[in-house]
């Protein structure tokens, strides 16, 4: 018969430090304490006017030649179609650039 000793139960001032550790070693790996991160990137903020208002997504089947219903068709988007979104208020034109289609030379679009 084998013999299995009994585990041993940390005691209240070894989880104690194990938390102090564990906790030090978060806030070190999180770059500083809240205040510390709330000042920096207060600093280092963004300007993100840009994509403020009215925006609009623009998928690569909407302007791609190669994406188009027949051979030589005019791709649903134009340039009259940007003006008549900048008419309606349109900031800011969100445009996909990549895609994985058999239909495409690589992964970005022309």
């Amino acid at each position: 018969m084998r013999t299995v000793a009994p585990r041993r139960r940390t005691g209240p001032i070894v989880r104690v430090l194990l938390g102090a550790v564990f906790t030090g070693a978060l806030v070190g790996a999180c770059g500083g304490t809240v205040a510390e991160r709330s000042a920096t990137s207060a600093r280092a903020r963004p300007d993100v006017s840009a994509f403020s208002g009215v925006g609009t997504w623009v998928d690569v089947y909407d302007y791609g030649p190669k994406f188009q219903s027949s051979p030589g068709a005019a791709p649903a988007l134009t340039v009259d179609s940007v003006d008549d979104m900048a008419r309606l208020g349109v900031k800011t034109i969100y445009l996909q650039a990549a895609q994985d289609d058999t239909r495409a030379e690589g992964l970005l679009a022309d």
